[in-house]
């Protein structure tokens, strides 16, 4: 596996919020200003998938313009583009064109659904996207509903990414399960819906074999992500797994 670190922070700060570039072909989340990093490294008619985690604007707002693109300009393509997401990922995308784009440019689902399948996923649900069997966890993050995933190869490697998430069960699951996996250490402190640095390094104490990358960072999450030689990454850089 190939991944292309599209970003590594959340809103409010200069990084780029996380997003992730597998294999050049699937992406996982678009949230606001990822789409342009995003065609500076891939061509767009070459994305198969794009995976989304949850209906937050730091995860899902640019996903339109990956749409619009493929309904307008993707003459190229081989095959429509799959995105999969939680329930009702197709009304809230157009919910958002709604909001955010000019009236002329709305489009009807039936428009859409000839560039793009939809793919509602759930809890427990398991699928095939190209050479990787994708497992579903429900996340803990409040509202709306939160999917964390782990990708497993046919060679047993398998690399995780949590999403936004408090420490919960199936947050151990994906990274028990996981020879790789990219979690969320968004604050300091202890919160209902995002993990401190503290639970983050209990996590990669206990799961020792699991090589942890903290993303979704604060700068002081950041910061301390990089005193205290945790495998803190940077916009831009490419893994091979």
């Amino acid at each position: 596996m190939k991944v292309y670190v599209v970003g590594t922070s959340c809103s409010w700060f200069k990084r780029n919020d996380t997003s992730f570039i597998i294999d050049d072909n699937i992406i996982f989340d678009m949230p606001s200003g990822s789409y342009k990093d995003i065609i500076k490294t891939t061509d767009q008619n070459k994305i198969e998938a794009v995976i989304i985690s949850h209906f937050h604007s730091d995860h899902f707002a640019d996903l339109a313009y990956l749409v619009k693109f493929c309904m307008s300009y993707a003459e190229g393509r081989k095959e429509k583009l799959r995105v999969y997401g939680p329930k009702g990922i197709l009304k809230k995308l157009i919910e958002r064109n709604t909001a955010y784009e000019l009236n002329e440019d709305e489009r009807s689902e039936e428009e859409i659904q000839k560039a793009v399948t939809f793919i509602e996923i759930e809890d427990g649900m398991t699928f095939k996207e190209g050479k990787y069997n994708v497992s579903v966890y429900k996340m803990e993050h409040g509202k709306p509903e939160t999917l964390g995933f782990t990708f497993k190869e046919d060679n047993g490697k398998t690399i995780g990414f949590s999403a936004d998430t408090c420490y919960c069960e199936n947050l151990e699951k994906i990274v028990s399960s996981s020879n790789y996996a990219f979690v969320e250490m968004t604050l300091l402190h202890q919160s209902k819906s995002h993990l401190s640095s503290n639970e983050f390094v209990a996590l990669s104490k206990k799961y020792e074999k699991t090589k942890i990358f903290p993303v979704h960072t604060t700068d002081v999450a950041q910061k301390f992500a990089e005193e205290n030689g945790l495998n803190f990454l940077h916009d831009g850089e490419i893994l091979n797994f």
